[in-house]
């Protein structure tokens, strides 16, 4: 049996054959149980955990694979920015200024959305008033 110092020393492709194995192992010992084969049932739970333990190192690695992995598309991301903005002369202190401008826009066109919406119920309540 496999235990959690050994697997994290195995490979990849070894981890995943311990699986099939410790899954293979543990449905065998499934049937005996049921059969009335089996004389220690407490290898069930010690089955089940060995393919629990597997299982959560083979996450561990991918998820590992998956941070490395975005680790390196961000750090890629952010050179390719860095260049870009050399390369059109982009100006950090003048990028405030343009923010700002922008937010201004935006308050200026939610508070006329609300104006509209104001006039609309409006429209509606005096709907509602013809009717009566």
């Amino acid at each position: 049996m496999a235990r959690a110092k050994s697997v994290t020393d195995m490979g990849d492709m070894d981890l995943l054959e311990a699986l099939g194995t410790a899954r293979q192992d543990l449905f065998n010992l499934r049937f005996q149980f049921a059969t009335g084969q089996l004389d220690d049932s407490s290898s069930l739970s010690k089955a089940r955990r060995n393919v629990a333990r597997l299982m959560t190192e083979l996450r561990v690695r991918d998820i590992e694979a998956t941070e490395d992995a975005i680790a390196e598309a961000v750090a890629a991301g952010a050179a390719a920015d860095n260049a870009d903005d050399a390369a059109d002369g982009f100006d950090a202190a003048n990028a405030d200024d343009n923010d700002d401008a922008a937010d201004d826009f935006d308050a200026a066109s939610i508070e006329a959305d609300d104006d509209d919406d104001a006039d609309r119920d409006d429209v509606d309540d005096d709907d509602k008033n013809d009717d009566n």
